[in-house]
């Protein structure tokens, strides 16, 4: 889906393997529904991170014309510097024109394809996970999870106009990249908030979390702990809410259980093992926090129609040599 430089990218890779085997249609997302990730299809999760876990932030120039359906767990911002296109975001469609800005939230489906008009086209995409503004207690995360921005904010020529210096520094290695990276990413963050493109959904000064903040330290529990045998009991004192009250919120924001959310979140991790080690399926399923093989086994087959050892073989006859 993404391409950087002359890197192939192995989301891409992983992307078509799961396509195929679901064999989702590209307008499926017109049938979707819901506001987290997770209550979505786990066929079009794009399961590779961005970036990496001490530098969750990555960033992409693409000219690519068509980009299928997929979600990812990340923020993404994405702008159009050249060209139009048809962006689709969850059930909107737009036709964006060269120098547009988008602004897509975790979970939320996304795809592009171009238009008669098109001609060249070329955008950016940075895409960050929310550990990258600090950790849960940091005062900048805080502030930046209890807002919402805009879907298309407007965001002066000048934030924008290094994009492709940028690239090639952080394309070609170079010493302090990642600083002025994570520096243009705040910049972005700074504008947004100086010029009111956003709507609150919760005061990050008061003690007790909001719903959205508990939701999101849950997710944090199970993403840090995911191998081991997960207690919520773990999250409850941090989050100041009783259980039955997090296990309502979480089920309402994610559209799934506590335990339907782990064992996702469980596959997830797992075809990353099927795909690119030679593990067996009874240690990736150990390794991965399920307790027997003959669980995870039926925990894959219901949420990708087809058994690890399929998922294996498949993934394999598709793989292709990094060029």
């Amino acid at each position: 889906m993404r391409s950087l430089g002359k890197t192939t990218n192995p989301a891409n890779f992983l992307y078509n393997i799961i396509i195929f085997i679901d064999n989702i249609k590209l307008n499926c997302y017109n049938k979707i529904k819901g506001m987290i990730y997770v209550s979505k299809p786990l066929s079009i999760y794009e399961v590779v991170p961005h970036g990496i876990a001490e530098f969750p932030i990555a960033f992409y120039s693409e000219t690519v014309y068509n980009i299928n359906p997929h979600y990812h767990k990340e923020y993404e911002l994405f702008w159009l510097s050249e060209g139009e296109m048809r962006l689709g975001i969850e059930n909107y469609e737009y036709v964006i024109p060269s120098g547009s800005v988008a602004f897509i939230e975790p979970g939320a489906v996304h795809y592009a394809y171009d238009t008669p008009e098109s001609g060249h086209r070329h955008f950016y995409s940075l895409i960050f996970d929310i550990s990258a503004l600090g950790s849960p207690d940091d005062p900048c995360r805080k502030m930046f999870e209890s807002i919402k921005i805009n879907r298309f904010p407007i965001i002066p020529v000048h934030i924008l106009s290094d994009s492709d210096k940028l690239f090639k520094m952080m394309t070609n290695n170079v010493f302090g990249a990642e600083i002025k990276l994570k520096a243009f990413l705040y910049e972005f963050i700074s504008y947004i908030i100086i010029s009111s493109q956003f709507t609150r959904h919760s005061d990050p000064s008061v003690g007790k979390l909001s719903s959205t903040a508990a939701v999101n330290t849950t997710i944090k529990y199970i993403e840090a702990n995911y191998k081991e045998k997960l207690s919520i009991s773990a999250v409850l004192e941090e989050v100041s809410y009783s259980k039955s009250h997090l296990m309502r919120l979480f089920k309402s924001k994610t559209g799934l259980s506590f335990v339907d959310y782990v064992n996702r979140y469980r596959v997830e991790k797992s075809c990353l093992d099927l795909l690119y080690s030679n593990k067996s399926i009874s240690n990736i399923a150990v390794d991965n926090g399920f307790n027997n093989v003959q669980y995870y086994s039926k925990v894959f087959r219901t949420l990708m129609n087809t058994t690890p050892k399929k998922y294996r073989e498949l993934a394999k006859s598709f793989q292709k040599p990094a060029i």
